[in-house]
């Protein structure tokens, strides 16, 4: 198997479903740059939690083997990288605010049904993106 410096790729590392890394799987494939999604089954979770710097997932891991692990810096570096984030500082802001809001909208989708049975929990999120109604 090669090591990050023989493949010279990024790897991505996240759980197999959409949620916080799929804006850097999107930006990775639409600025055409090769990376290794490495998708986390949940019950490997535990035992790799303790190894990453903040315990949480996303991590970008660069070519070099340093380690990225805040998803909205990621996003920008992804960006700059292909591409798809502006050098005009009034440009870059409005990129940010759409990433931010982007994040607030996907923190109170998953707080809405918090803690309710998993059917139950979804007729709560759908509620929460019709209406506009946080948890």
């Amino acid at each position: 198997q090669a090591t990050m410096a023989e493949s010279k790729k990024y790897k991505l590392t996240y759980f197999d479903m959409p949620a916080r890394a799929e804006p850097h799987r999107l930006a990775f494939w639409i600025g055409k740059i090769d990376f290794e999604d490495e998708r986390v089954e949940f019950k490997d979770w535990p035992k790799l939690k303790p190894t990453t710097p903040f315990g949480s997932l996303p991590l970008l891991t660069l070519p070099d083997g340093d380690i990225g692990n805040q998803g909205r810096a990621m996003a920008r570096f992804i960006g700059k990288k292909t591409g798809l984030y502006p050098d005009d500082a009034v440009q870059a802001m409005h990129v940010d605010e759409i990433l931010d809001t982007c994040e607030d909208l996907q923190s109170a989708v998953n707080s809405a049904g918090k803690g309710l049975e998993k059917a139950e929990k979804e007729k709560k999120r759908v509620e929460a993106v019709t209406t506009g109604k946080g948890a």
